[in-house]
């Protein structure tokens, strides 16, 4: 690979008209030019479709594939088929790259011989335009430098790389055989460690290259029973390969603190479930409420933060007062601690 390598760019596409010109754009005005982009509609029906082929015909390097709908993995795997470039990048259609994202990312490549190479991101909590005005500061996970395949195995797990592609760049060898799971969300949680396990070393850049939208109707970790049971299964994958690995690669602590945070997260999902008004809402929220326990039973809460503790220590013995006071889990962390210090304040003696 050099410095001219074609680079493919997949993006799969599902009804985003809103937010697709600022996502294509800021790939066909990369200032790194040889690129394959790979624009997988998944069915759309809201205008993205015409968008995309309006595109298709503006530059030769778009390729524009029209499927029914799969999902985000059938999607990113359709342009995973007819890939032909000496590296990929993934991009969710409702986010943007900064102008300069492909060219640091392939030199950093090239220069560190790297098989993947991550970036910062900058997060924009809009629904509109991505300005300076809505953009949040986003903390560096890991230092730069080129790590190892142990390394990087070991900041996944200790949560100082995000399971998310879309700010990474990957040696295209390195998806020979490994495809999203079709038909399920948090579909990279179920990939990134299986590709990371087939990588020799990894780059991290300081540098915030890619452009990440938080809107209200993305896909997140919603009260949606199916979401919770996706991320159980993935959860579950994950588990069970880091702990294939204790001791050769991983310690039983950094095991036992990688399930202590899934704690935080099954908490947010016991508070949206929580608020549906469905009478099987009642049966689920007992079952998220008891895998919450028994993550906190076989592998303590001590080292977590105040936050969650306190959560956990309610909903175990009163959920009733959890429910209560829940709308605080949402609120800022300075006013909650406050408030959630005066309720429970002896909940560790």
């Amino acid at each position: 690979m050099d410095n001219n390598s074609l680079i493919s760019v997949i993006i799969p596409v599902y009804n985003v008209k809103p937010y697709l010109e600022e996502a294509l754009d800021s790939v066909l005005n990369q200032t790194y030019r040889n690129l394959e982009i790979i624009i997988v509609d998944d069915g759309s029906n809201d205008g993205s479709e015409k968008m995309c082929d309006d595109y298709g015909n503006r530059d030769s390097r778009v390729r524009v594939i029209h499927q029914r709908n799969k999902g985000l993995s059938g999607a990113r795997n359709t342009g995973l088929e007819i890939m032909t470039g000496e590296a990929v990048a993934f991009m969710d259609s409702d986010d943007a790259y900064f102008p300069d994202y492909i060219r640091e990312m392939v030199q950093a490549m090239v220069r560190t011989n790297a098989d993947i190479v991550i970036c910062k991101s900058k997060t924009y909590h809009t629904d509109g335009k991505m300005l300076v005005s809505t953009q949040r500061h986003e903390p560096l996970y890991l230092k730069p430098g080129v790590y190892t395949r142990e390394e990087a195995l070991t900041a996944l797990i200790g949560g100082e790389i995000r399971h998310g592609v879309w700010n990474k760049l990957y040696n295209r060898e390195l998806w020979k055989t490994v495809r999203f799971p079709e038909g399920r969300v948090y579909e990279d949680v179920s990939t990134t460690y299986r590709i990371l396990d087939k990588c020799n070393s990894v780059c991290h850049l300081d540098l915030a290259l890619y452009k990440y939208r938080r809107r209200s109707g993305s896909i997140t970790f919603s009260g949606s029973w199916k979401y919770y049971r996706d991320w159980l299964d993935a959860h579950s994958g994950i588990d069970a390969y880091f702990q294939s690995h204790v001791p050769d690669l991983f310690s039983e602590t950094q095991l036992i603190n990688w399930r202590r945070s899934s704690i935080s997260l099954l908490i947010s999902f016991y508070v949206k479930c929580s608020r549906k008004k469905r009478k099987t809402n009642k049966a689920r929220c007992e079952t998220v409420r008891r895998k919450i326990i028994e993550l906190g039973r076989e592998n303590g809460v001590k080292g977590i933060r105040f936050r969650t503790r306190t959560a956990y220590y309610m909903l175990s013995f009163c959920p009733w007062l959890f429910r209560a006071v829940y709308p605080l889990y949402m609120v800022g962390n300075s006013v909650r601690s406050r408030i959630l210090r005066m309720v429970v304040r002896n909940s560790d003696s």
